[in-house]
């Protein structure tokens, strides 16, 4: 299940190079399959359907978090907590720089799998579409001195040392907190 649910988490992630990639090269999908009337209509609905796959994949990926295995983080065992806000704006630029610059299909194929492999094997998991359903990344330094990624909802203030009783870990370094507001 863990294995799946990293590779559901890998893909969410990376998708996002499809929708920026169809917009730049101005993908026609009716051309493709020789329909001939309201192509821009086929075109903009294929479009709409690219750019929702990373949301879809994300929605799934929170739906299914519980069924990872659980984890607790008492604030005692807290030592600092940071926003890790500020290392997504060079992965999303990353993102969109890579298919800005991809050129055709078969480097787009090749450059999704270089990510997909890349990003399924790091230890930190990143998912840009996860603030659309209003999750946040913080990085916790245990009193022990390791620092994981934690992916909540919750709002945490300066200082603020929260206890996670429904984290679940997706990996040694990155947990999802699935707790509801």
């Amino acid at each position: 299940m863990l294995f799946l649910y990293r590779l559901l988490y890998t893909l969410s992630s990376v998708t996002l190079l499809l929708p920026i990639y169809a917009f730049n090269r101005k993908v026609n999908i009716a051309q493709w399959f020789a329909i001939e009337s309201h192509q821009t209509l086929y075109n903009w609905i294929f479009y709409i359907l690219l750019l929702s796959l990373p949301f879809v994949l994300t929605f799934l990926l929170i739906l299914f978090a519980d069924k990872l295995q659980h984890q607790q983080l008492t604030d005692s065992k807290i030592k600092t907590v940071q926003s890790a806000g500020a290392d997504q704006f060079p992965i999303a630029l990353g993102y969109i720089f890579i298919a800005l610059s991809i050129n055709n299909s078969y480097t787009l194929a090749l450059s999704f799998l270089i990510l997909l492999l890349v990003c399924f094997y790091t230890p930190a998991y990143f998912n840009l579409c996860m603030y659309v359903f209003r999750y946040k990344y913080y990085y916790v330094t245990t009193n022990d001195d390791i620092r994981v990624l934690v992916a909540t909802r919750r709002r945490i203030l300066l200082e603020a040392k929260p206890s996670y009783s429904e984290l679940r870990r997706i990996n040694d370094l990155t947990y999802i907190d699935i707790e509801h507001e």
